[in-house]
């Protein structure tokens, strides 16, 4: 059957015909309009906004791997590697114990460098959440490095402050660190130098690395200096060719403490090994020792006293101070 047959019989003549050519004109007018409504219904694409880009100023902290600053852009941030998800630890610390002293005992002072999370044998995945405090070094410079079972460092980076010299900060490095085993015991530690390179100070904390699993995290509870050296003092004069050195630390272990004396152009001129004593009520043993030098002509150095780690290689604590030595006691020292 032919278009328009419905509306009109097939004998209609001529008629019918125009009237046939004329609607399918209008149908066809109306199928182009309605592909053209359709066309201009269609919406236009959204632009999607710039993705906003984060500025470092000046004068924030800076981690590097050395202790030359690093600028950081965002080509240098890694995306991080997924880590299983850990209940949330909520963590109460303690004020810092006090002891009462016998007679005579000297107190205690505050740690120089204070790890006040995670405490000792924590649980930790990465990154590790380290929170404390400290006294930056030369150059407002702060060492944090994670050193494994075998005495190799795991992860190093330095913190760059822009403070006065002397002031006290708060720091809270996200440590990374990836271990092939489920678990692996390390030392956390935090340092810092003088302007001469040596090690002024050096504190740390013991905990167990887990590459998946539940976090257990405890605080430190006792922040107070692990090695004090009473003798000699600060900037001290010493004439003659031996140190003498007196002082209380809290035992990590049995073994002996490790004494060394450094000039400042970086000369060992003398070392020795001191043996702790009965610990007492405090929780601190005491020590005292002679300590023989080689020298000839006055200098400045730096008396450092070690306390090893009880199960890893390397230190669990660096104390130290600076000492005028004067063999022959024949001039006035220069400035530190």
């Amino acid at each position: 059957m032919k278009p328009g047959s419905c509306l009109f019989n097939r004998g209609i003549g001529r008629v019918g015909v125009i009237l046939t050519l004329v609607s399918g004109l209008l149908l066809s007018g109306c199928s182009q309009a309605s592909l053209q409504s359709s066309a201009t219904e269609i919406p236009s694409p959204v632009a999607k906004a710039a993705t906003p880009t984060i500025t470092i100023a000046a004068g924030a902290i800076s981690l590097t791997d050395s202790p030359a600053p690093i600028s950081l852009s965002p080509t240098a941030l890694a995306t991080p590697t997924p880590q299983p998800s850990a209940t949330p630890v909520h963590l109460s610390i303690p004020p810092t114990p006090t002891f009462t002293k016998a007679a005579g005992q000297a107190s205690i002072p505050k740690a120089y460098i204070r790890i006040l999370t995670p405490g000792p044998l924590s649980k930790v995945l990465s990154p590790i959440n380290l929170e404390g405090s400290v006294i930056p070094g030369a150059g407002g410079l702060v060492r944090v490095e994670l050193v494994g079972e075998d005495g190799e460092v795991i992860s190093r980076q330095v913190l760059r402050f822009l403070t006065p010299a002397g002031q006290r900060i708060g720091i809270n490095p996200q440590v990374d660190f990836e271990i092939t085993g489920a678990a692996e015991t390390a030392r956390l530690q935090v340092s810092v130098d003088d302007p001469f390179g040596r090690i002024a100070s050096l504190a740390s904390v013991e905990v167990i690395l887990l590459s998946m699993g539940d976090v257990e995290i405890y605080s430190n509870n006792n922040l107070l200096e692990p090695v004090v050296i009473r003798e000699p003092t600060p900037n001290q004069i010493v004439t003659g060719n031996t140190l003498e050195v007196q002082g209380v630390a809290r035992p990590s272990g049995n073994q002996p403490l490790s004494l060394e004396l450094i000039t400042d152009q970086g000369t060992v001129i003398g070392t020795r090994q001191a043996t702790l004593g009965k610990v007492g009520p405090d929780g601190y043993a005491p020590f005292e020792t002679e300590l023989t030098y080689n020298l000839e002509t006055p200098a400045w150095a730096r008396l450092l006293v070690h306390e090893p780690s009880p199960r890893l290689p390397g230190d669990a604590a660096i104390s130290s101070l600076k000492v005028y030595l004067n063999p022959e006691n024949d001039q006035a020292p220069p400035s530190p």
